[in-house]
């Protein structure tokens, strides 16, 4: 049996530029849709791979498709299901992961593999049909991730809870749900998040008036969970529980802090409507930023953009309460503190809701869809472009190499794929940057590297004999840069 290892490899020292900061906004092609919107608020729904803006999206007719971003049009490019539904988009490597989320009852979770011959995705040959399960009564939104080993969770509210479940490649069978948080109300929600080397739980819990948050180590016990956390809880005014409400969404910096933008059930006064949590990477909750003020606008349905090469962060919002304008709000990473909106999407008569984007940091541009609310019925978008921003110093480093295929390490197999990861965005990347350092009469060959971003996957073929294998990120000479 052949038992193929693999070790983190050294530091990378990449330079880049810096240039001065600023933001354009294209308007997209519509797309028409029928009674299924944008929802929900923690949801993803666009993603960009091999140098195009992809969405799921339920048309107006014939369930739901996948639609690339070729110039300003939105081209069909995949039936995805033939029935609506609400998609939430999680991407590893040339792999998307699609939530095809239905409410109670059956659900589906479809994985499309991106083929540059083709410039498109096909359905993952490994599991090339949907995979079902059931959601209980009384669940209003989910949302799934992947973590560091491979695993899959989904994560859902449950009429008073907030549960999780999990499954492994190639996620044809899911485990039964853990229920991490109970007495919540029925109109609260949450997310579950990628982590460096983790995964976690955000969610609302109107009872008390506090968010809360819970972690799981990657390859512990699918159970076992850290005590909850409540960000922003010195924020709560005594005696008025209203500080949450079911409104969140979260985007992960590669450096392991996270981003959330949320709201408040205030709802009178000067208080904080929008708000702003940051978690650092030590764990540390920032206290709370306000975005909006009920004062200033009814600003609700919040979502956050992070742009880690200009050192900008954006939540992009409703103007008012079940419909208006969609406006935009701008920080420095280094220095939270949210300006005034920008005008995205707006009309004299047409009302806008229901703001949906990506999951990940994105550079230069970023995606945002969001639905026509009044007749006839659409999905909107514009294309933000941010040139430039503040110097960065700090170069990327290789942060893992794990074997992303087969996971066992132990294996017969003759072709293995390991999955390598970067402290941020890197291009550039192809087999010359790699090398294989083997032991005993094992062998191979480096046969392909695909990814974007900041996480790849290289396949070694051609394996014989019997040993160890390592791959190993060549320390220089490379023509991998920090774009």
């Amino acid at each position: 049996m052949r038992k193929i290892a693999c070790f983190l490899a050294v530091t990378l020292l990449i330079s880049r530029f810096c240039f001065s900061q600023s933001f354009s906004v294209t308007t997209l092609s519509p797309i028409s849709i029928g009674s299924i919107d944008t929802q929900h608020k923690p949801q993803g729904k666009t993603w960009f791979y091999a140098g195009k803006w992809w969405a799921a999206i339920p048309p107006s007719v014939g369930g739901t498709k996948l639609y690339r971003l070729d110039g300003t049009t939105w081209t069909q490019m995949l039936n995805l299901s033939t029935s609506g539904s609400r998609p939430d988009c999680w991407v590893v490597g040339d792999l998307v992961h699609i939530l095809l989320y239905k409410g109670s009852g059956t659900n589906s979770i479809v994985t499309l593999q991106y083929n540059p011959a083709t410039s498109t995705y096909n359905f993952w040959s490994q599991r090339p049909t949907a995979t079902n399960f059931t959601l209980p009564t009384g669940v209003e939104s989910a949302t799934l991730t992947v973590d560091g080993t491979g695993r899959m969770w989904v994560a859902d509210d449950i009429v008073t809870d907030m549960e999780v479940r999990w499954s492994d490649a190639p996620y044809t069978t899911w485990s039964n749900p853990i229920i991490l948080a109970s007495g919540t109300t029925s109109d609260d929600i949450c997310a579950v998040t990628k982590l460096n080397g983790k995964v976690g739980l955000f969610w609302s819990n109107q009872t008390t008036g506090l968010f809360g948050f819970r972690t799981h180590t990657d390859g512990a016990n699918p159970a076992s969970w850290t005590a909850t956390e409540t960000p922003g809880s010195e924020s709560i005014i005594p005696g008025n529980p209203k500080m949450a409400d079911d409104h969140m969404n979260l985007v992960l910096a590669s450096d392991g802090t996270l981003y959330v933008a949320a709201k408040t059930s205030y709802d009178a006064g000067n208080l904080p409507e929008l708000v702003f949590f940051v978690r650092r990477p030590s764990g540390i909750w920032d206290p709370m930023y306000t975005v909006t003020t009920n004062s200033e606008t009814d600003g609700t349905q919040a979502i956050v953009v992070l742009n880690e090469v200009s050192g900008k962060v954006k939540v992009v919002y409703t103007s008012a309460t079940n419909g208006g304008s969609i406006l935009c709000k701008e920080s420095s990473i280094s220095n939270i503190s949210f300006g005034s909106p920008t005008t995205l999407i707006t009309d004299a008569t047409p009302l806008y809701n229901f703001s949906s984007s990506t999951h990940f940091p994105y550079n230069p541009t970023v995606a945002i869809i969001a639905t026509k609310i009044s007749t006839p019925r659409q999905v909107v978008s514009v294309l933000l472009n941010d040139q430039g921003g503040p110097p960065d110093n700090t170069a990327p480093t290789v942060s893992g190499v794990t074997r992303f295929n087969p996971t066992a390490q132990n294996t017969t197999a003759t072709s293995v794929t390991y999955q390598v990861s970067f402290s941020e965005a890197v291009s550039g990347v192809d087999n010359a940057d790699f090398a294989l350092t083997a032991t005993g009469s094992a062998a191979g060959s480096i046969a392909s590297t695909t990814g974007s971003g900041s996480t790849y996957q290289v396949t070694v073929s051609g394996i014989t004999g019997t040993g160890t294998l390592r791959l190993d990120v060549k320390a220089s000479g490379t023509g991998i840069t920090d774009p």
